[in-house]
């Protein structure tokens, strides 16, 4: 699964707009595999900060579900400056699923 942001002079591809891009793609996918759910909580999110991102490109999320559980879903997002293939940022983040009884 891949999200796109687009990024212009107020909201440059800092630090905090990493963090939120990898939580809406880890956060989408899970929606895309396990349909809407409601009160999905993230329990961790863990980044490696590799390289700055060119400023002038779109910052791109690229995300793997690693393990799809009942009650948890750990994924992995690798974020990148459009058209470059170096990572910029890595992340791995788990959600926690309510379960359908509670």
């Amino acid at each position: 699964m891949v999200s796109k942001v687009k990024t212009g002079p107020l909201q440059r591809p800092g630090r905090h707009g990493k963090r939120g891009l990898a939580d809406a793609a880890l956060y989408t996918a899970i929606l895309h595999e396990t349909g809407m759910v409601t009160l999905a909580v993230i329990t961790s999110l863990n980044f490696n900060f590799l390289s700055k991102p060119d400023a002038q490109r779109d910052l791109m999320a690229r995300c793997k579900l690693l393990k799809v559980g009942r009650s948890l879903i750990v994924g992995e997002v690798f974020l990148h400056s459009d058209g470059r293939d170096e990572p910029v940022a890595h992340a791995v983040g788990t959600y926690e699923i309510p379960s359908a009884n509670a």
